[in-house]
């Protein structure tokens, strides 16, 4: 009679690990994985696209959307502060040129309008 509890409680022992482990590679996998960039190098890929979207399509109105939803359109000019996490945009509106800074982690992504 004893043998078979500690058998049982083997066989239950084995399956409550093999199910926990499970459960942790299951959970592991839904996460999705990190990638750390350096914000200089993040800023300088900015920095790039908006050359180049402003080389190759001059006609479109260059625009930065915002993670908070805004998006800023018309932009003439971008500068990279020199701490590399700023630029500051120059860009045409109807009530004239502005001015805003801009924090890297603020930008969600650069595009065109067409």
């Amino acid at each position: 009679m004893k043998t078979g509890f500690y058998c049982i409680a083997i066989i239950l022992g084995i399956c409550t690990r093999a199910l926990g482990a499970d459960l942790t590679d299951s959970s592991q996998m839904t996460r999705s994985p990190s990638l750390s960039i350096d914000p200089k190098h993040r800023a300088q890929d900015y920095l790039q696209i908006f050359e180049t979207l402003r080389k190759e399509k001059p006609s479109n109105k260059v625009c930065i959307f915002l993670t908070d939803g805004t998006k800023i359109i018309n932009i003439i000019d971008m500068r990279l502060m020199s701490s590399n996490t700023v630029f500051l945009l120059r860009y045409n509106t109807p009530q004239g040129i502005k001015l805003q800074p801009i924090e890297l982690e603020r930008i969600q992504h650069i595009g065109c309008l067409e």
